[in-house]
């Protein structure tokens, strides 16, 4: 009996090693091929076989990719888009790198996962999206919005929504002032409002309220023209009728800004306030159904898009000690082993990777995952139903680099007297910036394409490259005094040394001329 006993205990460790059985619940895995790799520290796991669950098995791939961005602070978790400037659009998520890249250049996507789901007409999102702390839409329904902070961690759940705000920025980025905008595209009610007219309205502002004009960046509205999200510098005064710019947006109360709260060089922006936990996120994407809670997969869905049939699905996941995961599951391709999962099933995956809280992303041919490879170039990791890459409206994303410090609130008003600009600023032969100091400057802020220098001197040699560079230079006041204005743009070119050797003897010859 005992060696009965034995031999069937044999065999069932057999039968585990030779299938790779992952059991979960009434949910197993059975890997063919379970392939992992990091990359830039980011654990990707391509996962290739069958899954069991509640004894319906289907062919499936598996791609997981995800780190613990808080235990890293060179590594975060950032939004992407394609949208243009006043309007929304959308992008494949090559295109989407490509401008993360442009507008984040102190960062190196490493990889990511389409976002949210969209109106497919405009690439206007569902739910909320924060980019760098600027919500551009509340969203069009109160779903879930992942938010992901400065610290790294995540922040899921329905935000409160607080009210349009009024946000003045210093040319430093420093905040002056946030105040409420109590009516949008009428007169404010009594002389302590303030209303923000945008271009959707068609007449003539005739009232004697103060009026500033500003000229967009940025304009946002959404279908119903009922959300909005402006972004732009000062253009003009005035208290006279005037209309909305085109490209822009009228900010009207009774004597605002008599205390000058918006100069040239600030930054003004209009946008929905987010509350009930959201206050502080950095970076925001909207989410639909709730996959996984308190680690349990979920039993009983009742939106999403079709949970009870089998699609390409993403989703999100984070685990109990904060590491953040995405994961793919290709589908509508039978013959290739890909059959696509239901949203109950995609919950089981989050929960065999350990989530203890995962979302459902949109999916189907929007289901992509994008990873940098070895040699720089980005490979799209798993295969996309349509056969191409969809164009999305957002997608999350790993980047590696630091990100930019936000600076501390500006003084406002600010009674101190500015500096003057360093006089005499330019470049000598020698390739140093040089200018005339300025009394009572605690150092210098040097501007160069875009990346400042601190120097206490009033020099600095430039180690430039061979292309084109914008320089500018300004004086810091430090407790006492405000920063001078920036000097006027210099442009500097750095040519190879072939060029610089022809470029001195054309002026060494044309001074002999001169003397002749």
């Amino acid at each position: 009996m005992m060696k009965k006993i034995a031999t069937l205990l044999l065999l069932l460790m057999l039968s585990v090693s030779l299938f790779h059985i992952e059991v979960h619940g009434f949910f197993r895995i059975h890997w063919e091929t379970r392939d992992t790799r990091f990359v830039e520290g980011i654990r990707h796991t391509k996962i290739v076989g069958t899954i069991d669950f509640n004894g319906v098995e289907s062919r499936q791939v598996i791609n997981y990719f995800g780190a613990n961005t808080a235990l890293r602070d060179d590594l975060h978790i950032i939004v992407g888009d394609n949208y243009a400037d006043y309007g929304w659009g959308m992008g494949n998520i090559s295109t989407i790198t490509h401008n993360i890249h442009d507008r984040y250049p102190h960062f190196t996507v490493v990889g990511g996962v389409n976002g949210d789901f969209y109106n497919m007409m405009t690439g206007h999102p569902v739910m909320a999206y924060v980019r760098n702390y600027e919500v551009l839409t509340p969203g069009l329904v109160h779903r879930t919005l992942l938010g992901f902070k400065e610290d790294g961690s995540l922040v899921a759940g329905t935000p409160c929504l607080l009210g349009h705000e009024l946000i003045v920025f210093n040319e430093d980025g420093a905040r002056k002032l946030a105040q409420p905008v109590a009516r949008l595209n009428s007169l404010p009610a009594n002389d302590d409002e303030i209303a923000v007219f945008f271009p959707n309205y068609q007449g003539t502002i005739t009232s004697s309220h103060q009026k500033v004009i500003i000229d967009a960046m940025d304009i946002k509205l959404d279908e119903s023209d009922t959300r909005f999200f402006g972004k732009g510098i000062l253009n003009a005064e005035t208290t006279g009728e005037t209309i909305v710019p085109e490209h822009g947006f009228v900010i009207v109360g009774t004597n605002f800004n008599d205390d000058e709260l918006i100069t040239n060089g600030d930054v003004v922006l209009v946008q929905q306030k987010l509350g009930c936990g959201f206050e502080d996120i950095r970076y925001g994407i909207g989410a639909w159904e709730i996959l996984v809670k308190d680690g349990v997969p979920t039993t009983h869905l009742t939106h999403g898009a079709g949970p009870q049939f089998r699609h390409p699905r993403t989703a999100l996941g984070i685990t109990a000690d904060g590491t953040i995961f995405f994961v793919t599951v290709d589908g509508r391709n039978r013959p290739g082993g890909m059959e696509g999962v239901t949203a109950y099933e995609m919950a089981e995956i989050m929960a065999h990777f350990d989530a203890v809280d995962a979302y459902n992303l949109d999916g189907g041919g929007s289901t992509t995952m994008y990873i940098k490879g070895d040699d720089g170039t980005y490979e799209t990791i798993n295969t996309p139903s349509d056969g191409s890459l969809r164009r999305l409206s957002n997608a999350l994303f790993f980047v590696k680099g630091y990100e930019q410090p936000v600076p501390p609130p500006a003084l406002f008003p600010d009674d101190r007297p500015r500096l003057d600009q360093p006089p005499h600023a330019h470049v000598d032969a020698e390739g140093v910036l040089r200018f005339h100091p300025v009394g009572n400057a605690a150092g210098y802020q040097v501007r160069i394409n875009g990346v400042d220098v601190i120097t206490e001197n009033p020099y600095l040699p430039l180690d430039l490259p061979e292309g084109e560079h914008n320089v500018r230079v300004r004086a810091l006041g430090g407790v006492d005094f405000q920063n001078s204005p920036f000097t006027d743009t210099m442009v500097i070119h750095v040519y190879p040394e072939d060029i610089n050797r022809f470029i001195e003897l054309l002026k060494s010859y044309l001074r002999r001329q001169q003397e002749d």
